[in-house]
């Protein structure tokens, strides 16, 4: 009986042993005492790609001047009164595969590869003709459809619009909740939209402190982030039910084993 138990004991030992591994994968930065820090070359700026959808409005005290950038069209007719139709401001303009807008009165500009602010310049430089050199006037833009998605192994994958000008891989995670304990810290796979409409993938290690060095730590628009299941997960869901209920009953017998053990010696 006491060489049973003590068989018993010495699984749940090694039992023990693997679960401390798995919980010294969990942690990020690991490394965080040998990180050097050093300044980055340029302050990161998210750039303009094909495919985004620009909203850019023209405002000056001059309102006559600024309406003729800020286009218009017609409204649905209004059901209640036929005869009536509006009109409305649209500021939104679709970037096209060549990395083109078409603006209004100037016509079409070149934006692809531009950050937003070096956008408003632009289009303020070609509209200073239209205004007087008193006028005091300013272009506003930002991408409408900046989405990232988060999927795999987190708390609440999804689809997300960010709101700000940039966005890195720790707060997009955190914006699906973080990943959950089964997730793989250090193979986290980055899906990245091409030009020509392929992707490339590349990993990320969030055990790594360093990973805030990496080119792909900011995320650039429809970007998607998935994390991996580890090796638990993975097993837990290529076993039944039944399969799992023998397990935790046996990690329950090893436990009161190792109790008895205790007493018995």
């Amino acid at each position: 009986m006491k060489n049973f138990i003590k068989l018993f004991f010495c699984a749940f030992c090694a039992f023990c042993v693997t679960g401390c591994k798995t919980i010294r994968e969990i942690p990020y930065f690991q490394n965080s005492d040998d990180y050097q820090a050093s300044a980055p070359d340029h302050l990161y700026d998210m750039t303009i790609k094909p495919k985004d959808e620009l909203f850019i409005f023209v405002n000056s005290s001059n309102q006559e001047a600024a309406a003729m950038f800020n286009a218009t069209e017609p409204t649905p007719i209004n059901m209640q009164n036929p005869t009536v139709r509006g009109r409305h401001t649209r500021h939104f303009y679709k970037v096209e595969n060549d990395g083109t807008i078409e603006f209004p009165i100037i016509g079409s500009v070149n934006v692809v590869g531009l950050t937003l602010e070096q956008t408003n310049e632009l289009i303020k430089g070609k509209i200073a003709p239209y205004f007087t050199e008193d006028a005091n006037y300013s272009v506003h833009s930002y991408i409408n459809n900046y989405d990232i998605s988060v999927l795999g192994e987190v708390k609440r994958p999804n689809t997300f619009t960010v709101q700000s000008n940039k966005v890195n891989v720790l707060e997009a995670l955190a914006m699906a909740g973080d990943l959950t304990i089964y997730g793989t810290r250090t193979n986290v796979k980055l899906l990245r939209e091409l030009p020509n409409g392929e992707y490339e993938i590349h990993q990320l290690d969030l055990t790594d402190a360093n990973i805030v060095k990496s080119p792909y730590y900011y995320m650039h628009q429809r970007d998607i982030l998935y994390v991996e299941p580890n090796s638990v997960q993975a097993q837990n869901a290529s076993i039944g039910r039944t399969r799992q209920l023998w397990i935790r009953g046996i990690h329950i017998t090893l436990h009161l084993g190792s109790l008895l053990y205790r007493v018995l010696n």
